[in-house]
């Protein structure tokens, strides 16, 4: 891409696309095309591939996350079509987003901010508006987290995440005894090495001393390495530390449009028809798993749709 193109919900620095290219090597324009056509002429052979074509503009996002890395990208192609595969409960064609999602829109709020840090990192707000979340509620997070990542891979440009989760009106005992740590494994495995996100900064807001015993269940989840980006605070206004203010919504004190305006525009985008039918066409990027071979599925996928206790996320 020459530019990146303007976006109804994204917005990006002056200097995003050509500060990330060169972090990653990825500033001449000839080594991008080279990279990706390596990349389009390794995913023609991968027999266990149902699908064999995608968008170079989507290769070189995923060769961004990759930091550059051809052999990175492809693993990160592998393995979002396998998870596809194994795990199609977090994977669905939206229909009607307002009503498939209305028991989770009810009580949370789970967004992308518009704006980009001067770091180039994208800020995602996870807030509960209630007390009232309860189990069931947790795979339709999932599923909602899968769509939104959907279109980010497809529309959005940066070097990272912050996550920012406002805990404050959280029954944190409740929550911890219907949550299910198999569950949570999976979608961190798609999330981080099927979506490649690549986690700078946890941020945790909640008063309660069992953040502490939540942070044990995360050392289940993710890396040592991502567990301690993560940060503990009893308010948000040490958050304005690593966050511009102007960047967070008027929830968290910032000057950003709320979190309930911004969901609605965000449900609006996604339930487009162009949205709805590019989801419907990545769904069917999975794979046949009696065309691939078995030493390879054994050591890069052993353990995935149960314990991932093999699967090691970075």
């Amino acid at each position: 891409m020459e530019c990146l193109p303007k976006d109804p919900l994204l917005q990006f620095n002056p200097d995003t696309l050509e500060h990330v290219r060169k972090l990653y090597d990825l500033d001449n324009p000839v080594r991008i095309k080279q990279a990706i056509e390596i990349l389009e002429e390794w995913i023609k052979k991968q027999h266990h591939f149902t699908r064999k074509e995608f968008d170079a503009d989507y290769l070189e996002r995923i060769l961004v996350v990759s930091k550059g890395s051809i052999e990175r990208a492809k693993s990160q192609l592998d393995a979002m079509c396998t998870f596809r595969t194994l795990l199609p409960k977090f994977f669905f064609t939206p229909s009607n987003l307002r009503e498939d999602f209305k028991p989770f829109l009810d009580v949370c709020w789970i967004v992308p901010m518009p704006k980009l840090t001067k770091n180039h990192h994208r800020v995602f707000v996870l807030k509960l508006n209630t007390s009232d979340f309860k189990a069931h509620h947790s795979l339709l997070v999932c599923k909602w987290l899968i769509i939104v990542c959907e279109y980010l891979k497809s529309h959005d440009y940066f070097e990272g995440i912050i996550a920012i989760a406002d805990y404050r009106t959280l029954n944190l005992p409740a929550l911890v005894s219907m949550t299910s740590l198999t569950e949570l494994q999976e979608m961190a495995n798609i999330i981080i090495k099927g979506f490649g996100a690549r986690i700078k900064e946890i941020h945790i807001i909640n008063e309660s001393k069992l953040l502490d015993f939540l942070l044990q269940i995360g050392k289940q989840l993710v890396s040592q390495k991502i567990l301690s980006r993560a940060t503990l605070h009893h308010d948000v206004e040490p958050i304005y530390e690593y966050v511009d203010p102007s960047i967070l919504p008027v929830e968290l004190g910032g000057t950003e449009r709320s979190l309930d305006t911004l969901q609605n525009e965000w449900l609006d985008v996604l339930s487009s028809k162009d949205h709805v039918e590019y989801v419907t066409k990545m769904n069917e990027a999975r794979t046949d798993e009696t065309q691939r071979l078995a030493e390879n599925f054994n050591s890069l996928y052993m353990g995935t749709p149960g314990s991932f206790r093999n699967l090691i996320v970075d």
